[in-house]
Order: structure tokens, then sequence, then C-alpha cells
């Protein structure tokens, strides 16, 4: 939970359209958010402001958004984060393989609705309580 009592979202997304789409609709809904431009940034805001739920692209610079879930993963006060991966290429990944080595908690298509994604984030923290 953000200082607000809002639960925290954590973007990680490079498109700064689509970061600021997704921010706006997520504020909307009431949570708390906080946008990364890469998944080094993102591990960085991780690091003092903690997230109860991730969204992150899959190609990002400099750490993409399954290495992301993997340094979330192997953190213990973080393993559990909730964790959605958004990408352009999910024809050419083994998302079954993916989402159950990592424990990701859903995959999105891009291009893909944003209320989707808020339904998946509500859902998401209706379990986490």
């Amino acid at each position: 939970m953000s200082e607000y009592g809002a639960p925290h979202v954590l973007v990680v997304e490079d498109n700064s359209a689509l970061a600021n789409v997704l921010k706006f609709n997520l504020k909307r809904s009431g949570f708390d958010v906080s946008i990364a431009r890469n998944g080094r940034e993102a591990w960085d805001i991780l690091q003092n402001h903690p997230a109860d739920l991730v969204i992150a692209d899959h190609q990002m610079p400099e750490l993409s958004g399954i290495e992301l879930c993997k340094l979330i993963r192997g953190h213990d006060q973080m393993k559990s984060i909730p964790f959605i991966l958004v990408t352009a290429k999910q024809m050419e990944l083994d998302i079954g393989r993916i989402r159950t080595e990592l424990g990701i908690t859903q995959t999105f298509s891009k291009p893909f609705s944003p209320a989707a994604i808020i339904n998946a984030v509500r859902d998401e923290m209706s379990l986490a309580r």
C-alpha cells in the first residue's frame, strides 16, 4: 500500500503514451501509480517504494520484463508481488512456460484494452486481501 492507503501499481513501459494511458486509467480506478521507462529503472524504484503489483512490457531497454520478473521472484520480500506481462510478441513466446516458471499472473497482447488490464489489477488486488 502507498502512503495514501491505495494499492501501489508499478507500470514498466518504454512507450510513454502507453504508460500514460495505463497510469491515467489506474489512477482513475483508485490506485497509486509509479512509472518506470525500463526494467532497470523499475528495479531501482522497487528498492525504495515496494509495489503491490507490477505491470511490465516484455521488450524494454536495459532489463526486459522477464528479466525484471526474475529479479523480483529472487527477492524474498518481493517474490509474491503479482506480475502482469504485456507483449507484442505473444505468438513468439512460450507464454505457458513463462507464466509457470516465473509465476506471472497474467499476460496481455498488444494492443490491449486498458479496461481489461484494470479488471485484471482489481482481481489481483482482491485476491491479495
